[in-house]
């Protein structure tokens, strides 16, 4: 049965996102009083009598001069195209010329169409449904989305709607049970964040790898604000990628726009499998930088640190890119485990690598390493190195893995007081190199027996 896809339209500061969260039921989508905070299509799924459905907020159609407006509008429509279902919100008072406007664009795309007069907060404001009738779209239904008056109705709505939809589709549709388990069971889920600053080129690059231009793109820092779920199938496995807005300094954090941006870059991060750090391969390696690799090894999370925008570089590319490697493994040591890949979000270049790499870091975080491997390694290392002291000798009786994704083992030893820094950091070596635990951040624990 194919996905029902439904898309919230409407100009800008109408409550769109409102109505957004309050269908899937969490708070998803930005809200603030500054028109146009939607600027991205934001996607969620969501179920309607078990049926599973795609919800798209947009961002608002409107006729004043930002310069992200054609963007925000090009997505709209495109919004438009892709939609089963579409919910046309304007506010309990008259028609505005930009609304009688893509009213006559919603009758020429032949989509199924519900008007909503939003804030309606009482019924003395439903006198204003009259006004509709003349577009023949229907009787708009009065709601308030922020109060959840007539929620259930709208609900109601869609469900028949919906089931027009699906009627047909499931009379001709028929799938072998144990081949659509079999498929399942074949894809499996990868979620990655892609992070980094302001305008390094995360939804260029977003928009490279899936194909769909989703994400807006331009050249002013920060228009991405929302999180940006698009998903992509990659041989057997599903990737979930979450593309950020840029986390910046906290001083420089003035919107409460702004603030919760960065605070659902940290949250992608934490619900991620994946993270991808996104550097400017022009720019020098900043603090901000170092603080989202911060959240990313305490969250225990698989990391590629992409050096994008190389399409830039004119000549010296293998030279100038090796240095910018080193200088980074030189500045943050404690992800020197990271694999860096050098991206052209505008010609494709490293992509692939990027994709197999991101499989590769899943496969590592799911590993599952035996105590005898463990014992085996522990035995490797000691014969060539072990350290001494006043206190004595140190011994690792045996070593047990405790968790996977995010990876952690226990150590035993006979004193832990004999576990000096220097060792073990020398153990983490090893045991990365041995087992190429490659992407992949993890914790020894090193315990007295």
């Amino acid at each position: 049965m194919r996905k029902i896809t439904i898309s919230i339209l409407g100009r800008p500061n109408v409550g769109k996102s409102t109505l957004f969260n309050r269908l899937i039921g969490n708070r998803r989508a930005i809200i603030d009083g500054t028109p146009g905070v939607t600027r991205d299509v934001i996607r969620a799924e969501f179920s309607i009598d078990d049926l599973k459905i795609t919800l798209q907020d947009t961002g608002g159609l409107t006729d004043e001069g930002d310069f992200l407006n054609p963007l925000i509008q090009k997505k709209s429509l495109e919004a438009l195209k892709q939609s089963d279902i579409v919910i046309f919100m304007v506010e309990a008072r008259n028609i505005l010329p930009i609304e009688e406007e893509f009213i006559k664009l919603l009758r020429k795309a032949d989509k199924d169409t519900i008007i909503i007069m939003n804030k309606s907060d009482s019924p003395d404001k439903d006198i204003f449904v009259h006004d509709f009738h003349k577009y023949g779209l229907g009787e708009p239904l009065p709601i308030s989305a922020s109060h959840n008056r007539n929620i259930d109705e709208l609900l109601e709505i869609l469900t028949e709607k919906i089931k027009e939809l699906t009627i047909n589709d499931v009379k001709e549709e028929i799938v072998p049970v144990e081949e659509d388990i079999q498929a399942a069971e074949r894809l499996k889920e990868i979620k990655i964040a892609i992070v980094g600053k302001p305008n390094v080129g995360k939804s260029s690059l977003l928009n490279k790898i899936t194909g769909v231009d989703r994400s807006i793109v331009s050249n002013i820092p920060g228009t991405t604000r929302d999180i940006i779920d698009e998903n992509l199938d990659y041989k057997g496995y599903k990737l979930t990628f979450l593309d950020t807005a840029g986390i910046r300094r906290k001083s420089r954090v003035v919107e409460d726009i702004e603030y919760y941006s960065v605070n659902r870059s940290i949250k992608a991060i934490i619900e991620a499998d994946v993270t991808l750090l996104v550097i400017d391969s022009l720019e020098d390696i900043s603090v901000q930088d170092k603080k989202i690799t911060d959240q990313i090894v305490k969250n225990g999370k698989g990391l590629i640190v992409i050096y994008n925008k190389i399409d830039l570089f004119e000549e010296n590319f293998d030279k100038s890119i090796n240095e910018k490697k080193e200088n980074f493994s030189f500045n943050f040591p404690q992800i020197s485990y990271a694999p860096m890949i050098a991206t052209s979000a505008l010609s494709g270049k490293g992509i692939h690598t990027v994709l197999e790499t991101i499989i590769n870091i899943k496969k590592n975080l799911n590993r599952k390493l035996s105590t005898s491997e463990l014992n085996n390694f522990i035995q490797e290392v000691i014969r060539k190195y072990t350290p001494s002291s006043k206190q004595g000798v140190l011994r690792i009786f045996y070593g047990v893995q405790t968790s996977v994704s995010p990876v952690e083992f226990k150590f035993f030893l006979n004193k832990t007081s004999l576990m000096n820094e220097s060792y073990k950091s020398y153990m983490s070596n090893k045991l990365r190199q041995y087992f190429k635990f490659d992407g992949v951040p993890f914790k020894i624990v090193y315990k007295n027996k």
